[in-house]
């Protein structure tokens, strides 16, 4: 393992004549302590609360010539489309302006990589010696574009030229330096100018540390090591995803989900996903999709690509070097201005949650049918479908200090597990596809914006129901509080508030659809006063309004907002629960005693919540015919 601290000779004739399997696994794991490292930097150099809080970002390593080759987590999402942006600025620059050590670049066009506007990359090349070696990246979504609408998701939007700034590589450092130019420019199209140029600088930081450890690996193990391990790294994990796929059983396998609404109108759109594997290949063919929309629900081919890329990295090749080899044994079938492959300028600035996000629950529940129809130890990977952060209301105005705020609401992140074949989903656990979120405090939102929390909770009767339920969902609800103008903008942006995604499995029932709901004239203030704080929506007076999943609401003085976001998929037959687990969902208030007896068909007594065994069996029986009368 010694070198010359150069690259020496004894290296590079190691890894022609085969990369020795120590070097590959050490480079390997310091690549990822690097990526790590970044993420930290990244958390402690920015200012916006989607990165500091709730830790919405990634980082990566691709190669000299723009192929993925290692990230560690973070939003999986985004990490192959930037590699197409990698590729776009070699091909585009390399030749023209040049792409030199030391120089960055910005970019934030979801055409050319990305999810919508709001997700901003900064690419910088690794250079050793005068040879550019490698590139890294960092992407964040940042909390405001410049669009027509505050924070960048638009329902109203009917182009991408309304949905904010889209950035092709503008370099923002040259040669170390910062460019002034190009910072005031963006500074002077977004509302929020010092934090956006905050997430900027931070995002350099996180790559300067990338870069710094990526030459530190290479002064150590050299040259050849360290390009032999980048180029294995693709191959590795497209060996084990191949040896992988075979184990899936043949066959083909097909999920019809529904998105809701299209931010104007309460139309109705149809995803559908074919997904055939055959020996070592799986293709996923969306063919039956609705065509692309009018307004801004679209997703881009970038999108599709990030959403069958995250899911197949967390769910089937969590245990792999997350690169692109892993895409290798994928085949992607889009049809061209279909809601998920829009064409430019279509608007997609709510491709993510909306049409984006219904995909990532469509490959999921794919997945978990051919999962479940494999062997044993593919079998017990299958779930119900994770509920996931596809209600994201974009809270802005005046906050108790009077200074303007912007807030992307992401406790929605906090969704429920899938139930397994053999155990429940975990509760408010997190995301399949953005493994390092998580949610922020309430006296933090608090202290920042002017709003008081009357709860905030996992939601009862929110988990899919099976013989093993999902994770629950969660609920939130808050007032105004010391607003300087009296009122707040909410702009709406959710799916699965009419049509059930979270599905179920093998008899598992679909986790309870999410809502926004605006409480007009609440007396939350009153119940205050009386030392008292309202416990659910349900304990709340004044009109209640179920607001749409996508478009716009103003909160005012005496208004509450309540948001529920989704739990996981059940997984086998209800009927077949144990009555003592539904008994203690009831205890521990996962379950009402209603729901129980609705859908498990559990009858309990008293206040200890006793198993009524002979009217158990009466319910569950009863629950038996009527599904054969509606078969029939």
């Amino acid at each position: 393992m010694k070198t010359n601290g150069k690259g020496g000779k004894a290296n590079g004739r190691r890894a022609e004549a085969g990369l020795d399997a120590i070097a590959f696994e050490i480079v390997k794991n310091k690549m990822l302590a690097a990526i790590n490292e970044a993420g930290a930097v990244l958390v402690r150099t920015s200012a916006s609360e989607v990165v500091v809080t709730v830790r919405e970002f990634t980082q990566s390593y691709y190669t000299s010539d723009g192929h993925l080759t290692l990230t560690g987590g973070g939003i999986l999402l985004h990490v192959k489309s930037i590699a197409d942006i990698v590729r776009y600025l070699i091909d585009n620059y390399e030749h023209t302006i040049g792409i030199n050590d030391g120089d960055m670049f910005i970019f934030s066009d979801p055409y050319l990589g990305g999810m919508h506007a709001p997700d901003q990359a900064i690419v910088a090349p690794i250079f050793w010696q005068g040879k550019r070696v490698g590139f890294c990246a960092s992407l964040t979504h940042i909390p405001d574009t410049g669009a027509i609408d505050a924070g960048g998701f638009c329902p109203r939007a009917t182009e991408v030229y309304q949905e904010g700034i889209r950035l092709r590589g503008l370099r923002v450092m040259r040669g170390g330096v910062r460019c002034d130019d190009v910072f005031n420019t963006l500074k002077a199209a977004v509302r929020l100018p010092d934090i956006v140029e905050l997430d900027v600088l931070s995002k350099i930081a996180s790559n300067n540390v990338l870069i710094r450890r990526a030459q530190e690996l290479i002064e150590k193990y050299g040259l050849e090591t360290y390009l032999a391990t980048n180029r294995e790294l693709i191959r590795y994990s497209e060996r084990l995803a191949r040896e992988r796929t075979r184990k899936i059983a043949d066959g083909q396998w097909r999920s019809v989900t529904y998105l809701e609404h299209d931010g104007q109108q309460p139309n109705l759109f149809r995803i559908q996903l074919t997904a055939t594997k055959r020996g070592d290949r799986l293709i996923l063919d969306y063919t039956g999709s609705s065509p692309q929309a009018a307004t801004s629900i679209n997703a881009t081919y970038h999108a599709a690509m990030g959403c069958a890329f995250a899911i197949l990295a967390g769910r089937l090749f969590y245990d792999i070097p997350w690169n692109e080899g892993i895409l290798r044994p994928l085949e992607l079938r889009l049809p061209d201005n279909c809601i998920i492959n829009a064409q430019y300028p279509a608007a997609v600035s709510q491709g993510m949650p909306a049409g984006g996000g219904v995909v990532v629950f469509a490959v999921q529940d794919v997945l978990s049918k051919m999962l479940l129809a494999s062997g044993d130890d593919l079998r017990r990977e299958s779930s119900g479908v994770f509920g996931w952060s596809v209600h994201a209301p974009v809270m802005s105005g005046s906050n108790q200090y009077g200074n303007f705020f912007i807030w992307p609401t992401m406790d929605e992140c906090a969704g429920g597990m899938g139930a397994r074949v053999d155990r429940d989903g975990v509760g408010t656990a997190g995301t399949i596809q953005t493994p390092k979120v998580r949610i922020g405090n309430i006296e933090e939102y608090e202290q920042r914006y002017p709003m008081l929390f009357l709860f905030r909770r996992e939601e009862q009767d929110s988990a899919g129901a099976g013989k093993f339920r999902g994770g629950a969902g969660g609920e939130f609800c808050f007032m105004l509080h010391k607003s300087s103008t009296g009122y707040i903008d909410i702009m709406l942006s959710g799916a699965g508030c009419e049509p059930a995604i979270a599905l179920g499995v093998a008899g598992g029932l679909p986790a309870r659809q999410g809502r926004f709901v605006k409480v007009k004239d609440s007396d939350a203030a009153a119940l205050l006063r009386q030392g008292r704080i309202a416990q659910s929506l349900q304990e709340l007076t004044g009109e209640k309004e179920m607001l749409p999943p996508k478009g716009y609401a103003r909160i005012e003085n005496r208004d509450c907002f309540y948001l529920a976001w989704h739990g996981g998929g059940g997984f086998g037959d209800p009927l077949e629960r144990g009555p003592e687990l539904v008994r203690q969902d009831i205890i521990d208030q996962l379950v009402s005693r209603r729901f129980a007896e609705c859908v498990y068909g559990v009858v309990v007594t008293g206040a200890n919540a006793d198993i009524d065994r002979a009217a158990t069996a009466r319910a569950r029986e009863e629950i038996r015919r009527q599904r054969l009368a509606q078969a029939a």
